[in-house]
């Protein structure tokens, strides 16, 4: 996590942090973001999906700006969740240029999207 946010960070990005689930959610409540980087997996009993679908009740307009990163692609469950959604996702290990690549692509194509 430190990692990703040293990453964004050093590109100019303010970035904040959550380490849960229930965590983001007040984040999430508490401020406007122009993305969201979830991981599927998370500490605590919610998790990465849970996240996606308070997004989806409560703040749509950034679904088009959801990354998710993982580490759990051998789960079946979270293969078919991240096949069933169209938001792009990074298997872990990953490249931090990788990373920060996709955070930028995006918030260019979401910028695209108001012109």
């Amino acid at each position: 996590l430190e990692m990703l946010e040293a990453a964004l960070t050093m590109q100019g990005y303010q970035v904040d942090t959550a380490l849960s689930a229930k965590e983001g959610i007040r984040l999430l409540n508490e401020n406007l973001y122009d993305a969201v980087v979830l991981d599927v997996l998370m500490p605590g009993s919610m998790g990465g999906r849970e996240v996606y679908d308070y997004l989806q009740n409560n703040k749509p307009r950034l679904l088009d700006v959801t990354l998710f990163i993982t580490a759990d692609t051998m789960n079946v469950g979270t293969r078919q969740f991240l096949s069933d959604i169209p938001q792009n996702h990074l298997e872990k290990p990953f490249l931090m240029r990788d990373f920060v690549n996709a955070v930028q692509e995006l918030l260019d194509n979401q910028d695209a999207k108001k012109y």
